[in-house]
């Protein structure tokens, strides 16, 4: 069932269901950056990510740089353009992309952090506790990192809570057993 809220964009009332507010025309609810995972208004997003967070990821596309093994020509993923699948109304990168220098085939696979190009052999693989390992860009790796140090850091704030309350519960209740 539909309940009434507030659209984040112009404060105006929206049904939970709606894709659209009736009042700016705007989406009514929060997204997801991309890059930092943290909200924001789909009207301040470019790429579905805060505007810091795009400038950083594109000023640190230039750090990440590879050369082709056959010609030696370096590129950095800024300039490297990946070639693209389309599949419904989504693009992902393609198994390869060739160099554009000499045509050379690179072996790509997709960024789990940010779902773009990556080369082969090329980024970082992040260990995650509990979950799968992911194959992402240097420059995603912070990010990724980041995400999770946080998530595993309130949960064991979350076991210490627990066993600090719940360890003077069991004395009282094996004191008053022993009575």
């Amino acid at each position: 069932m539909a309940i009434l809220g507030r659209c984040v964009e112009c404060g105006g009332e929206v049904s939970s269901s709606a894709a659209e507010c009736p009042h700016c025309h705007k989406y009514p609810r929060l997204v997801t950056c991309g890059f930092c995972r943290l909200p924001l208004k789909g009207s301040q997003a470019i790429n579905m990510m805060h505007p810091a967070c795009y400038e950083a990821q594109q000023a640190s596309k230039d750090s990440d740089k590879f050369s082709c093994p056959v010609c030696r020509s370096q590129f950095s993923h800024r300039d490297f353009k990946f070639a693209l699948v389309q599949s419904m109304d989504l693009s992902y990168p393609a198994s390869s992309s060739p160099c554009p220098k000499c045509g050379h085939p690179f072996e790509v696979e997709k960024c789990e952090q940010c779902g773009g190009g990556l080369i082969k052999g090329m980024g970082e693989t992040v260990q995650r506790r509990s979950q799968h390992s992911l194959n992402v860009h240097k420059f995603c790796a912070r990010f990724v990192q980041n995400r999770v140090e946080t998530a595993a850091s309130k949960s064991s704030c979350m076991v210490a809570v627990i066993a600090a309350t719940a360890l003077p519960l069991l004395l009282i209740f094996l004191i008053r057993a022993m009575l």
